[in-house]
């Protein structure tokens, strides 16, 4: 096991303070980010019971295009405000509807 998983997830006492600080240190950067997107979405009817492969990317880059600062938590990628969530929202449907829309074209049921 890796000296990092020993730290995270073994029982060694001698380990107790840093585990702490690292998860302090954790909950203060989840902690500047409230504001959520999630990474996961239902496949649209009729193209299959999995999740939206297109969604997941299209959030990514919809972040990176605006500039937002994120980060990924849970499934879910996380911004500082309401504001930068929406936008990043709101482009990322663009650029989901654009990438479904290439993959209809390229691949006709």
């Amino acid at each position: 096991m890796s000296l990092t998983k020993t730290i995270l997830f073994g029982d060694d006492p001698a380990h107790d303070g840093i585990r702490r600080a690292m998860g302090e240190t954790a909950a203060r950067v989840v902690a500047a980010f409230p504001f959520s997107i999630p990474t996961r979405r239902k496949n649209q009817p009729g193209r299959g019971p999995y999740g939206d492969p297109f969604w997941p990317s299209s959030v990514c880059s919809a972040s990176k295009e605006l500039g937002i600062e994120t980060i990924l938590v849970n499934s879910r990628r996380c911004a500082q405000t309401k504001k930068q969530a929406d936008a990043i929202r709101n482009r990322a449907e663009s650029i989901h509807k654009k990438r479904t829309a290439d993959w209809e074209r390229r691949f006709p049921n």
